[in-house]
């Protein structure tokens, strides 16, 4: 819940109110929003590595592509 707007000096005009009022909102609603998910072009997790196995054969298998 977000407090109400206080005027501490001065004497603002409807106008300057209702722009303050616009600023405001308008801040609130794009910092609320998700950021968009990252490209799947700069998405560098496709060129990385599965992590090696122990076990038999496995200086075998880390030679070979995934």
């Amino acid at each position: 819940m977000s407090e109400p707007i206080r005027i501490v000096g001065g004497r603002p005009s409807d106008e300057e109110l209702a722009a303050l009022v616009v600023v405001l909102m308008a801040r609130r609603t794009t910092a609320a929003e998700d950021p968009a998910p990252p490209s799947r072009w700069r998405d560098r997790t496709r060129v990385l590595r599965a992590p090696l196995m122990a076990g038999p054969g496995a200086w075998r298998a880390s030679a070979l592509p995934y």
